[in-house]
């Protein structure tokens, strides 16, 4: 079954990118529907952070309150279900396909559907993940405040000298030392510990990470390492590696940057697919809300731009 109406533009994911990207084209009165299956895509916490007004906030209460905001626009639509495909007709005109083969045409597409974290193979990492696992100091950290440790986890995203000091000093700032964990790596332990210049507050594991296991209140974590030992930790930061969320990139022969993002083209996030735009997660580095709603709102302004010279 399709619906017949040609739309302005289609969102593909109803996060705070993909909301933020129909404002722009709905005020520019054009239609624009939103496809949402109702789960996201990033990790498991429940709060937003660095949003003023909704700082610290439910994030599930922060999407109901945006949508029941947004609803006052008469050309937008919100679609709950699972879009599986997207390809381009012909030029100006698109056509998405859900799980239950409805289909919708549209002149535009926006992906807002974020990425998917590739969890690294450690027994219990997925467990803390989201609850005493953080990604970002600026996001999780402060709830969990004056520790006697907290950890880094040196794999993926921090298995470098730069990347894991960087954490280093960004997580210390919460806790009387940090330990970074190398995970088996001696070859970057060695370097480290050739950077590091105040050891006292800055220590090294070596050892392999046997399990994680999630105790104690808040972030608190537990990481049992191989050679026998284990630490408590009032929290641990890491970056997974991640994958754009969904099969669209591939779909539209959108291309991607070297850390595996998709590439938006500035200033205002099309990609090197005529009619397709980008927002939040799926090309920002940092992966956070305050950052979606920003590339959210530019690429929405690319789309009623474009649409603008062509009507």
């Amino acid at each position: 079954m399709a619906d017949s109406t040609i739309y302005d533009a289609l969102i593909i994911g109803g996060g705070p990118a993909g909301l933020s990207a129909s404002l722009p084209i709905i005020r520019q009165q054009f239609s624009v529907v939103i496809f949402d299956e109702g789960k996201s895509p990033i990790d498991p916490s429940k709060r937003l952070h660095l949003i003023p007004s909704w700082d610290h906030q439910d994030k599930d209460l922060f999407a109901t309150s945006a949508k029941d905001n947004l609803s006052r626009y008469e050309t937008l639509r919100f679609e709950r279900t699972t879009i599986e495909r997207v390809r381009k007709v012909e030029k100006y005109l698109f056509e998405v396909e859900d799980s239950k083969g409805q289909k919708w045409k549209g002149k535009k597409v926006v992906l807002a559907n974020g990425v998917r974290y590739i969890l690294p193979d450690i027994e219990g990492y997925a467990d803390c993940w989201g609850k005493g696992i953080y990604r970002c100091c600026f996001c999780n950290a402060f709830e969990d405040r004056g520790a006697n440790s907290v950890g880094v986890l040196a794999v993926d995203g921090f298995a470098s000298v730069p990347m894991a000091l960087h954490a280093a000093q960004d997580f210390k700032r919460f806790a009387k030392q940090v330990t970074i964990y190398t995970h088996g790596s001696e070859s970057l332990a060695e370097e480290l510990a050739a950077a590091i210049t105040n050891p006292e507050k800055v220590k090294i594991k070596t050892s392999k990470i046997k399990l994680l296991d999630k105790t104690g209140a808040g972030g608190e974590c537990t990481v049992h390492l191989e050679d026998g030992s284990s630490h408590v930790e009032g929290f641990l930061g890491h970056i997974p590696a991640t994958k754009p969320n969904g099969p669209f990139v591939e779909d539209l022969g959108v291309e991607l940057d070297e850390q595996g993002d998709v590439k938006a083209v500035p200033p205002l996030n099309a990609t090197n697919v005529h009619g397709v735009y980008v927002a939040g997660d799926l090309c920002s580095f940092s992966k956070i809300t305050s950052h979606a709603f920003y590339l959210g709102n530019i690429a929405g302004a690319g789309v009623a731009e474009e649409l603008l010279a062509e009507s």
